[in-house]
């Protein structure tokens, strides 16, 4: 768990109970403390927060296996950017990944 430079934008990373590293997991957001959504409708595994550059801003590392990885060690990655706004859900500032959005 962590938050952003001004701990406007906080984060709490769920894991699957005895999951191994290619399983699920999902981020929840909250603006202020309070519950503000998931950056993706669904969990996915190789998914976490890696930093915060700015006020009300956190980065979600997004991974994913290509044809012919190794289900360990995963080629497909991209970082996206999440901004709290006022009065709504953060909101990605980047693309999210098609592998990863549903």
């Amino acid at each position: 768990m962590g938050g952003s430079v001004d701990c406007t934008l906080n984060w709490v990373r769920l894991e699957t109970d005895r999951g191994t590293g290619s399983s699920p997991v999902q981020i929840l957001l909250f603006d202020h403390k309070k519950f503000a959504g998931t950056p993706t409708p669904k969990g996915d595994a190789f998914t976490d927060v890696v930093g915060s550059r700015g006020p009300g801003q956190i980065t979600v590392r997004f991974k994913w296996l290509n044809p012919g990885d190794a289900n360990a060690n995963p080629t497909g990655r991209a970082d996206v950017r999440f901004q709290a706004l006022p009065q709504d859900t953060p909101r990605p500032l980047d693309p999210i990944p098609p592998q990863v959005a549903d």
